[in-house]
């Protein structure tokens, strides 16, 4: 990672003479905080309110002149359709600002030109970040109608802080691509904190992260897509990160709601909170509600939700990833709006542990996976009677767990507070008088974000492909949804050795060991040693299609044995799908083999059998050519 500053000789001659050139060409100081009326005051150098420079002229000059550790103060007013570029930042302990100021008529706001019924070619974006920038700083600023708040498409930043940016009225608040490459995943945007941030109205996203960012914090931020008002485009989606090379991102207090998409009779897309291809997510305290799919929506890995809310929602929960956790969660109040497939309060299908939470009206559904409920609450209300007793069924083991259902008068009554529908995750609304705290949900959300559930969802009708004959936990499939459902991703657990042998059989050391200098991707990486003995290793791919064509790709270096390969199997002992060498070049190199999948289930194994040595990473299954 290069720092725009550093103590080199070159580099300190660059901004010096950067500094002289702005105060020569713009009269702007060279050395001091600059500050920013709409149309100046004074002498218009910036140098106090009272010689303010002119925003609509100077922006991009005052933040150029900016010494590392000096702030570009905005003060009150509207500006029209300014924006600024972020090519230099500061340097550690350093930051280059830009900061908002009330300086007698509220915050400073920025107004652009964008159009919600033209979202792909209206508007501009506000910030635009070189790529490499590091150490800066955007806070107390408020924009509208831009069609991207703050941008960068190259990545590599790090030490950069977004505090208390709202942005009302755009396509995308908040885009970040990281600037990782498999060869050097530590070049990702990393060490970034956002927070107190909103979304309001917008027809994408609100914040998106992709290429490879880490080491991110987003706290205390809303994101509310604005319904069916704002759907003039696919999809809505409140918090995405896309990958791939994401990984190690902690929501914390985050609110994402009113993401919708009207399908008619297909299926109803726009999620709170979604992820694809991405490791170590966490999301502590955060709320999801009015979602026409997921209020969470993630194919990722190493997942946990800790005191997590998720009402209102199509689907309150959807995993489609091989490990993830629930700690003192709540699902309640799951929203059929229209379109293929039932609502739930989880989906999965692959394996979710489920501790001190609580299900409400909102059904279980195991597709392929399992879920291991302990020490929780699940109940239906007399407004919600299912077809069939609540209990254990196929993928789903429950352990400890309260069931109530009030009209069949089966279980134990919680005996909630106050399990509204309409409940905004104030206050102890779901918290059971007579289990909590040792067994379901129970609220510790002190200091939410400011934000107001103002359209939740109305239920859509049923056609008889839809609602023939189950009940919430266990919906029917209509032929779209399973054609849906069938082009969800194979999932390889574990499938970069980021969490050493977990989801692995039969590797053990010596002969298998996980190393981290000079992986491939991400953090770690496996190398293989066999003696005479043959020595073997396997894991299970998941949720593939029967029939259907895949291509299983790996990184590979440095082998040395003449009998080493990568097999795709039917099962253990079945018959081989395709195999591969590992690479013998010195530099990793990847290599693909193509297989038909033989069912829902494939085995993925490291055969070696004569004497040598190589190393693996990076498994990816695509399907298709």
């Amino acid at each position: 990672m290069l720092n725009c500053f550093n103590s080199s000789q070159t580099v300190g001659r660059g901004v010096v003479a950067g500094l002289m050139l702005a105060s020569l060409l713009y009269g702007i100081p060279a050395a001091a905080d600059l500050h920013v009326l709409p149309q100046g005051a004074g002498t218009k150098d910036g140098s106090s309110w009272q010689n303010a420079l002119d925003g609509s002229a100077k922006l991009q000059a005052g933040w150029d002149a900016l010494q590392p550790g000096q702030t570009l103060w905005i003060g009150s007013g509207t500006y029209a359709n300014a924006k600024l570029n972020i090519s230099k930042g500061g340097e550690v302990g350093k930051l280059k600002t830009l900061a908002g100021k009330d300086t007698g008529d509220g915050a400073p706001v920025f107004k652009g030109s964008f159009k919600k019924d033209n979202p792909a070619k209206s508007g501009t974006t506000f910030i635009t970040v070189s790529d490499g920038a590091d150490f800066w700083q955007v806070q107390d600023i408020h924009i509208r109608d831009y069609n991207l708040g703050i941008a960068s498409r190259a990545g590599g930043h790090q030490g950069v802080r977004i505090r208390n940016f709202d942005v009302t009225g755009s396509r995308e608040g908040i885009s970040l691509a990281g600037g990782a490459t498999a060869e050097k995943p530590e070049l990702g945007s990393h060490d970034v904190e956002i927070s107190d941030c909103e979304f309001l109205g917008f027809t994408k996203r609100g914040i998106r992260l992709k290429g490879g960012n880490y080491d991110f914090r987003i706290t205390n931020c809303v994101a509310d897509a604005g319904g069916k008002e704002w759907a003039t485009e696919p999809f809505h989606m409140g918090f995405s990160v896309e990958g791939p090379r994401d990984h190690d991102i902690t929501y914390t207090n985050c609110v994402a709601l009113n993401s919708y998409h009207d399908a008619g009779e297909g299926y109803w897309n726009a999620d709170g909170f979604c992820a694809e291809r991405v490791n170590n997510l966490r999301y502590i305290n955060c709320m999801a509600f009015d979602n026409t799919d997921g209020g969470w929506d993630l194919k990722a890995e190493n997942v946990t939700l800790e005191g997590c809310i998720a009402v209102g929602n199509k689907r309150n929960y959807r995993f489609w990833g091989a490990t993830t956790k629930l700690i003192r969660c709540l699902s309640s109040e799951s929203v059929y709006p229209g379109g293929t497939g039932g609502d739930l309060g989880l989906w999965t299908s692959g394996k979710v542990v489920v501790e001190n939470s609580t299900f409400y009206n909102s059904g279980i559904s195991p597709d392929g996976g399992t879920v291991t409920v302990t020490n929780s609450i699940i109940a239906r209300s007399k407004s919600r009677p299912g077809r069939v007793a609540l209990g254990e069924k196929e993928g789903l083991k429950l352990i400890n767990t309260i069931l109530w259902d009030e009209a069949a008068q089966q279980g134990e009554d919680p005996q909630f507070v106050n399990p509204s529908p309409l409940w905004a995750g104030q206050g102890n609304g779901f918290d059971s008088k007579k289990f909590n705290p040792g067994k379901g949900y129970y609220n510790t959300i002190k200091n939410a974000p400011p934000f107001r559930r103002s359209q939740p969802l109305t239920p859509g009708n049923r056609s008889k492909a839809a609602d023939a004959g189950t009940d919430e936990n266990d919906p029917p499939k209509s032929p779209e949804q399973l054609a849906l459902e069938a082009a969800k991703l194979p999932v390889i657990a574990n499938a970069g050795f980021e969490n050493g042998f977990t989801g692995w059989s039969k590797m053990s050391a010596p002969a298998f060991q996980v190393k981290s200098e000079g992986a491939a991707e991400a953090k770690q990486y496996l190398s293989v040693t066999a003696a005479a003995n043959r020595v073997e290793a396997e894991v299970k791919i998941t949720s593939l299609v029967e029939g259907e064509t895949y291509t299983l790709s790996f990184m590979s270096r440095r082998n040395t044995s003449t009998d080493a390969r990568i097999i795709m199997r039917k099962n253990a002992s079945g018959s081989y799908l395709a195999s591969a060498a590992p690479s013998q070049t010195t530099e990793w190199a990847t290599k693909t083999l193509k297989f038909v999948s033989p069912g829902r289930e494939a085995l993925l194994q490291i055969s070696v059998r004569s004497a040598g040595t190589f190393d693996l990473d990076d498994f990816q299954i695509k399907r298709g050519h």
